[in-house]
């Protein structure tokens, strides 16, 4: 599971920040916070996003110093004039550091208070994503292998789906097995079902495909 709320991107952090900021004073009253602590979130997140627009900014101008430079030293087809200084507008009032210090603390506060809701959590964005996948994100990773009388599986999770089409599993879910068609062949005749078909032989084995595949496996 997540342990953070907070975004890994520098730009994203911006965002969220700036979010944070504008719904912190709708909640402020139920969350029993003084009007100091909405006015120091909003000064960090206009100073925040300051800064982190200065770092691309002045990184693109050493680089074109950087550029300037070498073709002094090296020469070139024209040197040009040099590099114009940026210009960053007027900065916010600046702030104390370990700004997401006390921002994380500002948080525990927060969930802490009586009158926090998980529904004030999720719109503020300071609940953790779960990282459990969704179901219809999950993908089966199929090899299947045909075997004496019917089509080894190396994946794991499929003994549902094949028992619904008439195929019956014989191995561990937790480790490779063996399907048995219903029927001699190997090709399904059931229209819900999906087929298994030659892909390719080595040696005394050949792997089977099924059919229609399913996005995202590997057979």
């Amino acid at each position: 599971m997540a342990t953070s709320y907070l975004p890994t991107g520098e730009q994203e952090r911006v965002t969220w920040l700036n979010t944070f900021a504008k719904k912190i004073p709708t909640y402020a009253p139920a969350l029993g916070l003084p009007a100091p602590t909405v006015t120091a979130v909003a000064a960090d997140a206009a100073y925040y996003e300051w800064v982190m627009n200065a770092v691309p900014t002045f990184r693109d101008y050493a680089q074109a110093w950087t550029a300037f430079k070498n073709t002094l030293v090296s020469g070139g087809p024209k040197l040009g004039d040099a590099p114009a200084t940026p210009t960053l507008g007027t900065a916010p009032a600046a702030v104390e550091p370990d700004l997401f210090g006390r921002l994380g603390r500002l948080v525990a506060t927060i969930k802490n208070a009586p009158g926090y809701t998980d529904a004030i959590g999720q719109d503020l964005g300071i609940i953790a994503p779960s990282a459990h996948p969704l179901p219809e994100a999950l993908k089966p990773a199929l090899k299947l292998v045909r075997v004496a009388k019917g089509v080894r599986c190396a994946g794991a999770s499929t003994a549902t789906a094949a028992s619904s089409c008439g195929w019956k599993w014989t191995g561990a879910i937790a480790r490779a097995g063996s399907f048995w068609p219903s029927t001699p062949s190997p090709t399904m005749s059931t229209p819900s079902c999906p087929r298994a078909r030659p892909r390719g032989s080595t040696g005394r084995s050949t792997a089977w495909a099924m059919s229609p595949p399913v996005s995202g496996a590997t057979w």
